[in-house]
């Protein structure tokens, strides 16, 4: 075992342990010398971590007095990292190692970290919230758990478009919050295409015996923070975004390729690539006279029969 795992495995054995561990019991644990028990212990403290002690025939360590959790700022880079060193670990580690860190894995996945990128560029539609039932936790549980093993998912899913239910093998990449409501996102066998499904809209989920490819999942979590989270073709937008306006598409990202060039102290230009060109029209028709379609012509087409579509409404 390395550093890391050493100390992990301490946390798991400080937060399950119900009576005093002395240093001879957790060395053994460990791997390490009685001696060096007390170095790990000092490197708690030294982060604000007490750690519950007892001097004394029938002494040691106990649990840990305030658990508030370890501060985390999750990156990219840093999860790919995690993603290797457990790929790593299934070839050539010991079960206890690989449960650490599998669990380390999945307690990250239910953090608000940078690498939830819809959650965080798009933090600015939350203007109505969904109603959920408890069926949604149990999915991103058992989803969690999936994806920690690269486990396929069976589902029954509610398509409100055909009106109608179906059974879909789901490779699952990450569960994300949008617009209020919760979504997995993952590769479908049945489509050969990664989906986005609504959780409330499925019926059934159940946890297969069979794997996917984590290397898949990296080349999909690698990829650039991009508008929405549905999929279609990419396509560059360049938009003019008169005041009051002007300022606050300053202030957002849409995406990571994105320009912002500005015009006047009245007018401000964005230029951006975007895979969800249904999902853009309807967010800049929010604006209405206040943004200008520059490129692409098909944009200006749509917005206009959108328009066409309200006026002939009232």
């Amino acid at each position: 075992m390395n550093t890391i795992e050493k100390t992990l495995k301490l946390i798991l054995l400080l937060e399950k342990n119900y009576g005093m561990l002395n240093a001879d019991e957790i060395g053994r644990e460990l791997y390490i010398k009685p001696r060096q028990v007390r170095n790990y212990i000092f490197a708690f403290e030294k982060f604000g971590y007490k750690i519950d002690t007892s001097i004394g025939r029938g002494g040691g360590y106990g649990k840990l007095k305030n658990k508030k959790g370890i501060p985390l700022n999750v990156t990219k880079d840093e999860m790919r990292a995690l993603h290797r060193a457990i790929d790593r670990e299934k070839f050539d580690g010991d079960e206890e190692s690989l449960e650490c860190m599998e669990r380390l894995y999945l307690k990250l996945q239910n953090e608000p970290y940078e690498f939830d990128v819809v959650k965080e560029s798009c933090s600015y539609h939350g203007l109505y919230s969904h109603k959920h039932n408890e069926s949604e936790k149990i999915f991103i549980g058992d989803i969690q758990k999936a994806r920690v093993n690269y486990q396929k998912v069976l589902i029954e899913y509610f398509s409100a478009n055909q009106n109608s239910i179906s059974e879909r093998v789901v490779h699952p990449y990450r569960v994300v919050n949008y617009y209020g409501a919760n979504y997995l996102v993952g590769y479908c066998e049945n489509r050969n295409e990664i989906r986005t499904f609504k959780l409330n809209r499925i019926k059934m989920l159940e946890v297969l015996e069979e794997y996917y490819d984590h290397n898949e999942e990296m080349k999909f979590l690698g990829e650039d923070n991009i508008f929405g989270i549905f999929n279609e073709l990419m396509v560059e937008v360049i938009v003019d975004f008169e005041f009051p306006y002007n300022e606050f598409i300053k202030e957002i990202e849409i995406g990571s390729n994105q320009e912002i060039i500005i015009i006047d102290n009245r007018k401000t230009r964005l230029k951006v690539e975007v895979n969800n060109i249904t999902e853009v029209t309807n967010w800049l028709l929010g604006f209405g006279s206040k943004v200008k379609i520059i490129e692409p012509v098909s944009l200006k087409e749509r917005i206009l029969e959108e328009a066409k579509s309200i006026l002939e409404m009232y």
